[in-house]
């Protein structure tokens, strides 16, 4: 099979993921998962460059960085970039359940209430119908919901 850069991303997950402030900004640590298995802590102290790892499964890191390595429409030159797909996979995750998601071009955004959705669902009988007319109304303009299987999973309706 050959490997492209969704495929290796599939076979890696992090864990433990903090932010944390850094030299010129915000910087993160996390535990970065290979096959199942824990192959190294990922540490960015937001200086600039690339990520520090400490390998905890030296072999395994060896065998990723090869398999990064035959990749060959690579949008960074390291495994730096499969984190950083990790880290976005994770924070939309979390996210999906602020608001509707809208894709950007530089990432995303949030068209959102002061709650959260399941607050919102909660304590509102017309919560379902704020999020649907929100869908409509975005979804209208032409613009791509992120977190469109989460607001399905909820009831709201795509047209």
């Amino acid at each position: 099979m050959k490997t492209t850069m969704q495929s290796l991303t599939n076979e890696c997950s992090i864990k433990k993921l903090k932010f944390h402030k850094g030299h010129d900004g915000q910087g993160f640590n996390c535990e970065l998962y290979y096959k199942g298995k824990l192959v190294s802590s990922v540490y960015d102290g937001a200086y600039g460059g690339e990520y520090e790892y400490t390998a905890f499964d030296v072999e395994l890191m060896k065998q990723l960085e090869k398999e990064y390595d035959k990749i060959k429409e690579k949008d960074f030159y390291c495994i730096d970039s499969i984190v950083n797909k990790l880290i976005n996979q994770k924070q939309l995750e979390k996210d999906s359940k602020k608001g509707v998601v809208l894709k950007r071009d530089w990432g995303y955004d949030i068209s959102g209430y002061k709650v959260s959705i399941p607050t919102l669902l909660k304590k509102y009988k017309d919560g379902l119908q704020a999020i649907q007319k929100v869908v409509d109304e975005e979804t209208k303009k032409g613009e791509e919901i992120l977190n469109k299987d989460y607001l399905q999973s909820i009831g709201v309706v795509f047209k």
